[in-house]
């Protein structure tokens, strides 16, 4: 099984600002999941889904990031002392379709929003 985090941020209001028919007062706080954002073709376009590279190309403001993230090594290693024993211990495979097709990386879904973990597409299974 395949599973993904949700990424959200965490807006602090410093001005009023209108937000559709609200107005956000200065102090409060707003949780934006900017990852459901990403796939929104109405911002996006119609291939938002798709991966295009060239964006980053054009905009370079997009590369690299700003944030302070102390933690993000000892995050990651914590990830790989999870998946290297998984990796060792299991047989992972995917699941083959019922057309005799090879099997493929499972799709993690982006149509629910949740406060966690993604799970992956109906049907893109795997058997451990």
């Amino acid at each position: 099984m395949i599973l993904r985090a949700v990424r959200y941020s965490i807006l602090y209001m410093k001005t009023f600002s209108a937000l559709h028919n609200k107005v956000l007062s200065p102090g409060h706080k707003i949780l934006m999941p900017y990852k459901l954002m990403h796939f929104d073709p109405a911002i996006f376009g119609e291939n938002a889904a798709e991966f295009h590279p060239q964006w980053f190309l054009r905009n370079k403001s997009l590369v690299g990031s700003t944030s302070y993230l102390p933690f993000r090594f000892f995050a990651r290693r914590e990830v790989y002392m999870f998946v290297a024993p998984v990796l060792g211990r299991f047989d992972i495979r995917s699941q083959s379709d019922t057309k005799g097709r090879p099997p493929r990386i499972p799709v993690t879904t982006i149509t629910i929003s949740v406060r966690g973990i993604l799970g992956p597409v109906a049907g893109d299974d795997v058997i451990i």
